[in-house]
C-alpha cells in the first residue's frame, strides 16, 4: 500500500512538473515568470498544451498506468495532453545534451522519469529545470519530504558512488563512440567494485575476465579527488583491454603491451577526460586540473628516486639498514631538493622507501611509470591545442595493443620518444609554462 501511495504521489507530482515545464502552448509562461506565478496562473497557462513524458518503456503496468490513470487525470483537471515516450535513459540524456549544444531555446522533452545517478548528471550539465516541487500544492500531502529515500532519489543531488558513476557514463559517452560502448558494457554488467567496505582488500587495479572479454575494475574510493584519479586511470587500462579483446587481429598473448607501455593508456586517460572533469568537481575543476598536472609532472622526480635506489641496492646487497636509508635520503636531496622533512622522523632519516611496495613486489617497474608519464604528458599538451586530434592519436596507440614496443607506440601516436636528445627538456619546458600560468 505504501509503495502504491508513493507511486501515485509521484504521478501527481509529475503532473505538476508537466504544467511547470510545458512550452508547447501559446499560453506557456516564461521561466522567469514561473517562480512568481500562483498555482492557478500556472495551471491556466498550461491548459490545452501537450506534454511529452520520456522514460524507460519496458514495464507494461507502468505504461498502462501513465497512459490511463495519469493521462486521464491531467486531461480532465488541467486540459493537458500527455504523450508518453519509451526510450532508454542514455538516449534521453544524449538527446537532451545534443539539444543544449545545438543552442535550442526549448527542448523536445518536457519530463523524464529518471533515477538518482542520471538525475545528478543531467542536473550538473544544466539539462533540467528546477527545483519546482515547492510549487506543487499536493507535494507534502503525498510525499514524505524527510524520508531519506525521497531526499536521495527525488529532485535532490546524489553524492558519492552514484554521482561519480553517472558522471563517468556521461563523460565517456561524450568523449567518443568507442568509449560510450565501453562504459555502457562496464556499468551495465556491474564490472566496477570501487566502494570501500569493512574487510575489503585495499588497493586498486584493473584485471580481465577473458571468457567474457570483460575488464574488471577494483578500488577503494574514499571520497577524495583520488577517486577520480582511480576512475580515469583504471578505465584507461580497461578501455585498452576492452578494445584489444575484440580485435581479431590481436593475439591473446599480445592484448596488453609490455610493462614499459601499459601505463600509457591509464595515465593519458586521466588527462584526455579533462573536459568532463567539471561533472565531478564543479567549480573546483580548475584546482583539480592544476593539482593533477603538478602531481604528474613532479612524479617523474620521485620515479627516478625509486629506480636509482633499486639499482644501488642490487649493486650493493650488503648495505646495512642505516646505509640504505642514507642512500634514499641522498637521492631525495638530488631529485627533490624542495622537500623538507623537518619534524618527520620516519622520512627525515631516509626510511621513506619502505612505503613503496613496488620495491619489494615489482623490482624496477617504477621507471616504466616514468616512461608512461612522459607519453601521458604529451597527450595532455596535445589536447590543449586540439583535443580531437589528441584523442585520435590515443586511439591509434590503443589499437596496437601489445604488438609494438614502447618507442613504436610513441611513434604511432606522433609522440616524442624520451630517449631522443632534447625531448624530455622540450616536454618539461611546456609543462613548466602551463603550470606557471595556472598558478597565478
Amino acid at each position: 500500500m505504501k509503495k502504491l501511495q508513493k507511486l501515485l504521489a509521484l504521478g501527481l507530482a509529475a503532473a505538476g512538473a508537466a504544467v511547470l515545464l510545458t512550452g508547447c502552448g501559446k499560453k506557456a509562461l516564461e521561466d522567469s515568470d514561473l517562480e512568481a506565478a500562483s498555482w492557478d496562473q500556472i495551471t491556466e497557462a498550461a491548459r490545452d498544451t501537450t506534454v511529452t513524458f520520456y522514460g524507460w518503456g519496458g514495464d507494461e503496468n507502468r505504461n498502462n498506468w501513465l497512459n490511463t490513470t495519469v493521462a486521464d487525470h491531467v486531461k480532465e483537471n488541467y486540459g493537458i495532453t500527455l504523450e508518453v515516450v519509451g526510450m532508454d535513459i542514455n538516449d534521453i540524456l544524449t538527446k537532451l545534451s545534443g539539444e543544449k549544444q545545438a543552442g535550442s531555446e526549448k527542448g523536445s522533452i518536457d519530463m523524464i522519469w529518471i533515477n538518482g545517478e542520471n538525475f545528478y548528471s543531467a542536473k550538473d550539465n544544466g539539462l533540467l529545470y528546477g527545483p519546482f516541487t515547492h510549487k506543487l500544492p499536493n507535494m507534502e500531502a503525498y510525499v514524505d519530504l524527510e524520508d531519506p529515500e525521497t531526499l536521495n532519489d527525488f529532485c535532490m543531488p546524489i553524492e558519492g558512488y552514484e554521482a561519480r558513476m553517472a558522471a563517468a557514463r556521461t563523460m565517456y559517452h561524450e568523449l567518443s563512440p568507442e568509449t560510450a560502448e565501453f562504459i555502457d558494457f562496464m556499468q551495465d554488467n556491474e564490472l566496477f567494485d570501487v566502494e570501500s567496505r569493512p574487510g575489503k582488500m585495499n588497493g586498486g587495479y584493473m584485471t580481465s575476465l577473458p571468457s567474457y572479454k570483460a575488464p574488471f575494475i577494483f578500488a577503494n574510493w574514499n571520497g577524495t579527488s583520488a577517486d577520480v584519479d582511480v576512475l580515469t586511470h583504471e578505465c584507461g587500462h580497461a578501455f585498452e583491454g576492452y578494445v584489444a579483446e575484440r580485435d581479431p587481429h590481436v593475439p591473446a598473448d599480445l592484448e596488453c603491451p609490455g610493462m614499459e607501455s601499459a601505463e600509457i593508456h591509464s595515465m593519458a586517460m586521466e588527462f584526455l577526460t579533462a573536459p568532463w572533469h567539471k561533472l565531478l568537481f564543479g567549480k573546483d575543476v580548475d584546482k583539480y586540473a592544476l593539482q593533477h598536472a603538478e602531481d604528474s609532472f613532479l612524479f617523474l622526480a620521485y620515479g627516478c628516486i625509486v629506480d636509482e635506489f633499486q639499482h644501488k641496492m642490487y649493486q650493493n646487497p650488503d648495505l646495512t639498514p642505516d646505509e640504505r636509508n642514507a642512500v634514499w635520503l641522498e637521492l631525495e636531496h638530488k631529485y627533490r631538493p624542495w622537500v623538507d622533512f623537518d619534524n618527520l622522523p620516519f622520512y627525515g632519516r631516509g626510511a621513506g622507501w619502505q612505503r613503496q611496495l613496488h620495491i619489494y613486489e615489482c623490482p624496477f617497474y617504477y621507471i616504466d611509470y616514468c616512461l608512461s608519464t612522459m607519453a601521458a604528458l604529451q597527450f595532455f599538451l596535445l589536447s590543449l591545442k586540439d583535443h580531437k586530434d589528441a584523442w585520435q592519436r590515443y586511439l591509434k596507440l590503443v589499437r596496437r595493443a601489445g604488438t609494438a614496443s614502447y618507442s613504436e607506440l610513441c611513434e604511432t601516436a606522433g609522440l616524442k620518444v624520451p630517449f631522443t636528445d632534447g625531448s624530455i627538456k622540450a616536454i618539461a619546458e611546456e609543462m613548466e609554462a602551463w603550470i606557471a600560468a595556472h598558478q597565478a
